[in-house]
């Protein structure tokens, strides 16, 4: 009885005059195998630096909708994908307008952005919203660490944080690995009591759409 949130992969969907456009889209199943929630991703990943150039935005297209499931024991859980995380507004319209109390992001960072900004962002959002924050990404391939590897190197490290801040537990980089970890809903009541943040958010002029999962 688990629910699977399914990572992120390219979907083709129609685009402009009739030719094919791509979405960098995410799909939650929940215990019965249901698709529960669709979710794609809003802000996309562009790089230029002397280490990495990449330009996620010159193949896919944006998507426009919030997407939010059950996640079980009273979680209600936001989706974002990788980029999204560094964008505050994203994360705290699912608490404002939608009650949230865990955030997930399928992510993979590179060896160049991970080490200097995927545990702050994650604390980050966890102090925005005061949520559980879930950063789930692909482990270093062996492959990557061979001279004259020339492929995308995953800076690993999927993590839980906090309502509060603090990482409750982390995996490393270089190697496959399950993340186990206890979430319970007092640490979320005990974090907006002491510091009421959610109840001083405010909305947009409109709430964001919800995407339906089919």
């Amino acid at each position: 009885q688990v629910t699977l949130v399914g990572g992120s992969f390219p979907e083709r969907i129609p685009g402009p005059s009739g030719s094919p456009a791509f979405r960098n889209t995410t799909l939650v199943f929940g215990p019965s195998g249901t698709l529960v929630a669709r979710y794609s991703k809003q802000h996309l990943f562009d790089i230029s630096s002397p280490q990495l150039t990449f330009r996620e935005s010159d193949v896919l297209t944006a998507g426009t909708e919030l997407a939010i499931f059950d996640a079980g024991a009273g979680f209600l859980a936001g989706l974002g994908v990788c980029f999204d995380v560094r964008f505050p507004a994203h994360a705290t319209r699912y608490v404002a307008e939608h009650g949230a109390n865990l955030l997930v992001y399928p992510a993979a960072f590179n060896h160049l952005t991970g080490p200097m900004h995927w545990h702050i962002l994650a604390r980050a959002r966890a102090l925005d919203t005061q949520c559980y924050v879930l950063l789930c990404s692909p482990a270093l391939a062996e492959a990557a660490c061979e001279p004259g590897y020339n492929g995308y190197r995953a800076y690993g490290h999927t993590l839980l944080v906090a309502p509060n801040g603090n990482i409750v537990a982390e995996l490393d980089h270089d190697g496959e690995g399950v993340l186990y970890a206890s979430l319970t809903l007092s640490d979320v009541a005990e974090a907006r009591a002491m510091l009421p943040v959610a109840a001083h958010l405010r909305a947009g002029g409109s709430k964001s759409p919800i995407a339906q999962p089919i």
